[in-house]
């Protein structure tokens, strides 16, 4: 999700990995966390891929083993009550549309 911040854009995960969401629970809270590869670059399905692509950038990769890989994220901008698909992806973004107008009683 791409969600207004103050005056700029923030993008959230909702990881689908055991491991992310222990990390989660176990922190309690969010964590502000980049992506495992830089902005248009193929994804990095390895902890070791991840540090290389994002050499010098982070501070430290958890590694839980390769990524299954397969679709990445779709990605929804979130405006009030408007949604943008910015990204194709895993979840398409018409079954996105359709739940969130479910959500809100629009058919």
């Amino acid at each position: 999700m791409v969600l207004p911040v103050g005056s700029h854009w923030e993008g959230f995960r909702i990881p689908d990995h055991a491991a992310a969401r222990a990390l989660l629970r176990a922190v309690g809270s969010a964590l502000r966390v980049t992506s495992a590869n830089r902005s248009g670059a193929p994804p990095a399905l390895t902890a070791d891929d991840a540090a290389k692509a994002l050499d010098g950038l982070v501070e430290l990769v958890l590694d839980a083993g390769p990524a299954p890989g397969g679709r990445p994220s779709t990605v929804v901008q979130i405006a009030e009550r408007t949604l943008t698909i910015l990204r194709e992806g895993a979840i398409p973004g018409r079954d996105i549309l359709e739940a969130y107008r479910a959500s809100i009683g629009l058919k």
